[in-house]
């Protein structure tokens, strides 16, 4: 427990010199991300959530960043004339920023999932909208299970 505090205590302080530099990088998402869960799995709402909400943001603005990257190539000229290793550096770009964005998409379901166990339908319903706005039909589980907790939100009766 003692070991988990000082983590705690040492993400908060990383995070807060990201928040404060303002850019986050691959391992304080990593390291939000981790915290966050460890809240989630013990069912601590609160801080889960708020964690959560740090692990979207920070996830949403590497997505959006590696995606822009990739946008000079973008062009049928550019696709036609870059070099293979420079077409390889792109798709890489494209990769991260895909994998940001599902987890920025994850982050956003557990806020929800967290405001219902919370019993603050609205936040979670807010949630969830934001969420199936942002999710890819690739994320076929997550907007299932996004659907399912709206129709208990809701009372739908629809699986």
């Amino acid at each position: 427990m003692k070991r988990n505090m000082v983590f705690a205590l040492l993400i908060v302080l990383v995070t807060s010199a990201i928040a404060y530099a303002g850019v986050p990088t691959i391992p304080s998402v990593a390291d939000t991300k981790r915290l966050a869960m460890e809240y989630y799995e013990q069912n601590d709402w609160m801080n889960a959530v708020e964690r959560l909400s740090l692990w979207e943001t920070e996830a949403h603005m590497i997505a959006t960043l590696t995606l822009a990257a990739t946008k000079p190539g973008a062009s049928p000229t550019a696709l036609r004339e870059l070099p293979t290793p420079q077409l390889a550096v792109m798709a890489d770009y494209s990769e991260l920023s895909q994998k940001y964005s599902k987890e920025r998409n994850e982050a956003v379901f557990l806020q929800a999932q967290c405001y219902y166990n919370l019993g603050e339908h609205k936040q979670a319903t807010e949630c969830l909208e934001r969420l199936f706005e942002l999710v890819s039909y690739r994320q076929w589980e997550l907007w299932t299970e996004g659907r399912k907790l709206l129709g208990v939100i809701l009372g739908l009766g629809i699986e």
